[in-house]
């Protein structure tokens, strides 16, 4: 079926093609409830949409690809076993269903991969977005083995997950922020470069890996941020826990210029360092603690007050 300008529409059957194409150049190709399906061939629409109302858009081995229109799946499912969803400057959009690729690829140039209460899952492949949005509001950002990533975007979850097992969640100059969530990274590397952290009530935690901000803020409301056996690291930005905890197990709490500082919780290395350059490290009513490192904040007026309260601190903890 090649209709150049036109649309390959069906209400309430199926659009069905074994080995072959479903193309449509500038045009629609539209599946009211039924189901658009390819076995190893290809869903394309260069400039048009891919448009499932109840349905499933779903390729076995082959692409889900669409030029500058929609993948749109309402309550269905959009997914490719070991293929391709790519959406160049369109919209990869599931309502209450899947984004799924079992070890391919969900890829979003400018454009926005959205689900509403379900879930975009890459298996072992990649969720990555070059500079729109990764969005999920009650559901999962997943990536199994692979890469969470967003150039100059949002990775965005309501009050879901972004998770990445032993990959990278990763956004260059964006945000990674999850409402009531969890931002978690089992061995890999959750990296900011110049964007924010954001966890409300939730955790922000890499087991072996690094929470890494270059110039922007690690914060966590009332949760965690945490790291096993690695470094939270804030190049000139915050590492901030208003009621929650920041934690590195054997690593190290550094801030180069900015502030590690926690409300009513707790800043805790077991044996590395709660490092801040210029800056500040402030406990409300909580602890600021260190194992066998080093609680040490630099100043150009030399002993500085907040050492002093250490100090004492310490000597009346005796």
């Amino acid at each position: 079926m090649y209709p150049g300008y036109g649309t390959v529409y069906s209400c309430y059957s199926n659009v069905y093609s074994g080995y072959g194409n479903v193309y449509s150049g500038y045009g629609t190709v539209y599946s009211g409830y039924g189901t658009v399906y390819l076995g190893y061939g290809n869903v394309y629409s260069g400039y048009g949409t891919v448009y499932s109302g109840y349905g499933t858009v779903y390729s076995g081995y082959g692409t889900v690809y669409s030029g500058y229109g929609y993948v749109y799946s309402g309550y269905g499912t959009v997914y490719s076993g070991y293929g391709t969803v790519y959406s160049g400057y369109g919209t990869v959009y599931s309502g209450y269903g899947n984004v799924y690729s079992g070890y391919g690829t969900v890829y979003l140039g400018y454009g926005t991969v959205y689900s509403g209460y379900g879930n975009v899952y890459s298996g072992y492949g990649t969720v990555y977005l070059g500079y729109g949005t990764v969005y999920s509001g009650y559901g999962y950002v997943y990536s199994g083995y692979s890469t969470v990533y967003s150039g100059s975007g949002y990775v965005y979850s309501g009050s879901g997950y972004v998770y990445s097992g032993y990959g990278t969640v990763y956004s260059g100059y964006g945000t990674v922020y999850l409402g009531y969530g969890t931002v978690y990274s089992g061995y890999g590397t959750v990296y900011l470069g110049y964007g924010t952290v954001y966890s409300g009530y939730g955790n922000v935690y890499s087991g072996y890996g690094t929470v890494y901000l270059g110039y922007g803020t690690v914060y966590s409301g009332s949760g965690y941020v945490y790291s096993g056996y690695s470094t939270v690291y804030s190049g000139s930005g915050y590492v901030y826990s208003g009621y929650g905890t920041v934690y590195s197990g054997y690593g190290y709490v550094y801030s180069g210029y900015g502030t590690v500082y926690s409300g009513y919780g707790t800043v805790y290395s077991g044996y590395g360092y709660v490092y801040s350059g210029y800056g500040t490290v402030y406990s409300g009513y909580g602890y600021v603690y260190s194992g066998y490192g080093t609680v040490e904040c630099m100043q150009d007026s030399g002993r500085s007050l907040l050492a002093d309260l250490l100090e004492q601190s310490r000597f009346s903890a005796r």
